[in-house]
C-alpha cells in the first residue's frame, strides 16, 4: 500500500444506519387525515355560487368572439385571394392550388358564419 492512502469501505457507519431507519420509518407512516364536518357543504356553496356567473359570461362572449374572428378571417382571406390572383393567372400549378385553397376556406368560413347566425336567432 502506498503511504498516505487509506482504504475505505462502502458500508455505512452506525449513525448513518440509524438515520436511514428513522427516515424509512417516517416515510412508511400513514398520515392521519381529519376533515371538518361542514367542509363539503362550504365547498358546495362556493362552487354553486360561482358556476352560474361563469356560464352567463361564457354564453355572452362565445358567439360574439366567434363571429368577430370569422369576420376577420373573411377579410384576411379576401385580401389573400386578391393578392394571389395575378400569380394564378399565369397558369402556375402552385399558385392555382393556393388560390383554390383560399377560395375553399373563404366559402367554409362564410358558410359557418351563415349557419351560426341563423341558429342563434
Amino acid at each position: 500500500m502506498r503511504e498516505g492512502f487509506v482504504k475505505t469501505t462502502m458500508q455505512p457507519d452506525a449513525p448513518d444506519r440509524q438515520l436511514d431507519r428513522r427516515i424509512v420509518a417516517a416515510l412508511e407512516q400513514r398520515p392521519e387525515v381529519a376533515i371538518d364536518a361542514g367542509f363539503a357543504a362550504r365547498v358546495a356553496t362556493r362552487v354553486a355560487a360561482r358556476v352560474p356567473r361563469q356560464r352567463a359570461v361564457q354564453k355572452a362572449l362565445t358567439p360574439v368572439v366567434g363571429r368577430r374572428v370569422g369576420m376577420v378571417a373573411l377579410v384576411v382571406l379576401l385580401v389573400a385571394m386578391t393578392a394571389a390572383a395575378p400569380a394564378s393567372a399565369g397558369h402556375s400549378v402552385a399558385a392555382l392550388a393556393v388560390e383554390w385553397s383560399l377560395c375553399v376556406e373563404f366559402l367554409g368560413v362564410a358558410l359557418w358564419l351563415g349557419l351560426t347566425s341563423r341558429s342563434s336567432l
